[in-house]
């Protein structure tokens, strides 16, 4: 690729991509709604366009000229409602597959979640071929299910369409970690089961290469659309896996196999590692 343009670019994992396409000579231009998330792709070497996700008419001129688009962009609060999820994660997927596709766009890059399988029970040794679940209870899981298969239904020749799962992505500057550090230091974190359930987790830097991978830059051609979880064939339990995200350093990847692993207890309550809590179904 020469130039891409960004949705969701002044996120975590955004940031992180623009990084590298820029420091790899890419030209890279990145849709924000604020001036604050403008400075923010500006500093790291992005063109920042301004433009609201689900109104696309006034972003999608500067999609021209790009040889992929990383969709990124999604409602990331679990506790909104499901109109505000399939609005803004549904719809803007929608315009954004859209606006690639008038532009001419050769590939459509969606970054997913393994949530997208999720409706109630742990996911154990899933892969590719697990079906999504749209029909989930949890609006946040319901949404990515349904993005992702506006992604998939959009490929065809000439524009090939990619949805790329990293499972808990982690690193220096994760809110994710940054909370549950947090959370233990305020005695508000307890194991589940002593922290032995199996786990994934994905390296900040890891997520960003199974994109760029995915935009096509690097290995054979692919199908017209096709989704894709960044894993080995390797499990790590919670509670190791977690002091090297506390340290942030880098770490391999897994075949996602998310399951209750902690929960959050109110002040006061017990963070023994010993500790029985009952995690909400998602």
């Amino acid at each position: 690729m020469s130039q891409a343009f960004i949705t969701g670019g002044s996120g975590f994992i955004g940031r992180a991509l623009i990084r590298r396409l820029v420091a790899e000579g890419h030209t890279v231009r990145a849709l924000v709604r604020s001036a604050a998330s403008a400075d923010k792709v500006a500093a790291l070497g992005a063109q920042p366009v301004q433009g609201e996700l689900t109104g696309p008419a006034g972003w999608q001129d500067a999609v021209a000229g790009s040889d992929v688009l990383f969709h990124l962009a999604a409602e990331t609060d679990i506790t909104a409602d499901r109109e505000r999820h399939e609005r803004v994660t549904v719809g803007g997927t929608r315009a954004a597959v859209e606006a690639a596709r008038t532009a001419g766009v050769a590939t459509f890059v969606h970054c997913g979640s393994e949530a997208a399988l999720l409706a109630g029970e742990p996911l154990l040794e899933v892969d590719e071929t697990a079906p999504l679940r749209p029909d989930s209870e949890a609006a946040y899981c319901a949404a990515k299910a349904k993005s992702e298969q506006v992604v998939l239904d959009a490929g065809a020749p000439g524009f090939t369409t990619v949805s790329v799962r990293p499972r808990f992505v982690w690193g220096p500057d994760s809110s994710l970690t940054e909370g549950l550090a947090a959370a233990a230091k305020a005695g508000q974190f307890a194991w589940i089961d002593g922290g032995r359930h199996t786990t994934d987790v994905t390296y900040v830097d890891n997520a960003v290469e199974g994109l760029i991978l995915g935009g096509g830059t690097v290995g054979p051609v692919r199908r017209t659309s096709s989704p894709t979880s960044i894993g080995s064939s390797c499990g790590t339990s919670w509670r190791p896996s977690s002091r090297s995200t506390a340290s942030t350093r880098p770490s391999p990847t897994w075949t996602p196999r998310p399951r209750p692993m902690w929960c959050r207890c109110p002040p006061g309550g017990s963070s023994d590692s010993r500790a029985r809590c009952a995690p909400t179904r998602p």
